[in-house]
């Protein structure tokens, strides 16, 4: 089993489909919809908005095997074959940061988030 969720508080229905097939999903106070599907292994899935019979994907996946317009993948890192036991990380002194700002992309240089 694996339980799907995604947060679309403007949606009136929420579908997932997973491996083709759509299953409804039901909404909770905060908007988060939510649905328990049986799975087995990875899956390919993608959220059913309202009517429309074409999925998008999911916004929190951590697996996007198609690029990010594709559909979703599950992924269990508790199943993954990990091989980096040995990597420690990099000093701080090492690290980057890098900060943007967002209205340098905007013609006035400021950013409307509204």
């Amino acid at each position: 089993m694996t339980m799907f969720e995604v947060w679309g508080p403007r949606v009136e229905r929420m579908r997932v489909q997973v491996d083709g097939t759509a299953h409804d999903m039901e909404r909770d106070a905060d908007g988060f919809w939510r649905a328990e599907v049986p799975t087995q292994g990875d899956v390919d899935y993608g959220f059913l908005l309202d009517d429309d019979e074409h999925p998008v994907p999911d916004p929190r996946s951590r697996r996007q095997p198609e690029g990010v317009h594709g559909l979703s993948r599950t992924f269990d890192p508790a199943q993954h074959d990990w091989q980096d036991g040995d990597w420690r990380g990099i000093e701080l002194r090492d690290g980057i940061v890098y900060e943007l700002h967002l209205g340098t992309f905007t013609p006035e240089g400021t950013f409307d988030a509204a």
